[in-house]
C-alpha cells in the first residue's frame, strides 16, 4: 500500500465505517412495507357510502413475505407506529448502503 496520504485517507474511511455501524446498532423496531391511503365501500345498504362515489377512507400497509404480497388495513390509532417502523426500515438501509460504499473504498485502498 502507498504511505502518507492514502494512510490518512483509509484512516478516515475506517472511521466513517465506524461512525455508521454505531448508527446501525441505535435501529429501533423497524418493518419494511409502504402504507397508502384509499377509499372503500363497506357495502352496508344503510350506510351513507352506498349511495355515494366515494367510500369510508382506509390506510393500507403493503409488503412482501414468504413470496407472497400482503396487505393490512391500519387502524388510524397505529398510523404513526406503524410508519416509524417503515422509516427506521429505510433508514436502515440507507445505513447499509452507505456501509457497503465505505468498505468497498477500504478495499480498493488497501490493494
Amino acid at each position: 500500500m502507498k504511505e502518507g496520504k492514502d494512510e490518512s485517507k483509509l484512516k478516515e474511511l475506517k472511521t466513517e465505517r465506524e461512525r455508521i455501524l454505531k448508527e446501525i446498532r441505535k435501529t429501533k423496531n423497524l418493518m419494511r412495507g409502504s402504507m397508502y391511503e384509499r377509499e372503500r365501500k363497506c357495502g352496508g345498504k344503510n350506510c351513507w357510502c352506498y349511495k355515494s362515489e366515494k367510500g369510508h377512507p382506509q390506510t393500507m400497509l403493503t409488503l412482501h413475505s414468504k413470496g407472497k404480497q400482503i396487505g393490512i388495513s391500519i387502524r388510524s390509532e397505529r398510523k404513526k407506529e406503524v410508519k416509524a417502523m417503515i422509516d427506521e426500515y429505510n433508514r436502515l438501509w440507507d445505513l447499509i448502503e452507505r456501509l457497503t460504499d465505505v468498505n468497498i473504498k477500504i478495499i480498493r485502498e488497501e490493494r
